[in-house]
């Protein structure tokens, strides 16, 4: 089960860079875009 463990670690850093991703576009782009 271990690959499972590893598929878990995966997801939840990909959540996070997704997140991050989000905040970061809105931050810099959200004043451009008018939202």
């Amino acid at each position: 089960m271990n690959w499972l463990l590893n598929l878990v670690v995966v997801i939840q850093v990909v959540s996070a860079l997704t997140m991050i991703g989000l905040v970061l576009v809105q931050h810099g782009k959200g004043a451009d875009m008018g939202a």
